[in-house]
C-alpha cells in the first residue's frame, strides 16, 4: 500500500518530474521511479538495480492502481 505521502507526489507532478517510491533506503528490494511527460507517465519497476518492468500511463490514478497492485 502506498502512503498517503507517496500517492499525493504521484498527483501532484508536473510535466518532466520524477517520484521514487520504495527501495533500498527505506528497508526494501522493490523501487518504482514515475517520470511524467507533458502527455504520459511511465513507471519502472526495479528489484535492487534490476529493472522488471516498464509500463506508460495517461494519469496519475493509472499509476497510483498500478503501483498498488504490485506491492
Amino acid at each position: 500500500m502506498l502512503t498517503p505521502t507517496a500517492k499525493a507526489n504521484i498527483l501532484h507532478m508536473g510535466a518532466w518530474d520524477q517520484v521514487t517510491v520504495g527501495g533500498y533506503v527505506i528497508g526494501e528490494n522493490i523501487r518504482f521511479e514515475v517520470n511524467s511527460t507533458d502527455t504520459k507517465f511511465t513507471v519502472k519497476m526495479y528489484d535492487r538495480m534490476v529493472l522488471l518492468e516498464e509500463e506508460s500511463f495517461q494519469s496519475a490514478d493509472e499509476v497510483i492502481r498500478y503501483i498498488e497492485k504490485k506491492l
